[in-house]
């Protein structure tokens, strides 16, 4: 195991995961929609999805706010560098001479 947090890589993964899926969803459903009402609750999403255009915008809308989501709070954090997998100092600040 690599001693970076796991957390981080997994809420990625999932929320990157979510937007992929939201965005095949949208872009599935109107194939998937033969016109007929459908009794499972899961085709419910599909036949929204295929007839609204409303929410096939908010769809998208919310996949890119996901995939943003990932990116930025989520994203990795970069690999440690030294012999010890520790950071190299700062070099100390030069003394100043008072004015």
């Amino acid at each position: 195991m690599s001693g970076r947090p796991c957390l981080p890589r997994l809420l990625n993964a999932c929320c990157l995961g979510g937007a992929i899926l939201l965005g095949v969803m949208v872009i599935v459903s109107p194939w998937l929609d033969d016109g007929t009402s459908q009794s499972a609750s899961a085709w419910h999403m599909i036949e929204l999805l295929a007839r609204d255009p409303a929410s096939r915008r908010t769809a998208i809308a919310t996949a890119i706010g996901l995939a943003a989501t990932a990116r930025i709070f989520f994203r990795s954090l970069p690999e440690a560098s030294g012999p010890l997998g520790r950071k190299s100092p700062k070099p100390p600040v030069p003394p100043v001479a008072g004015a």
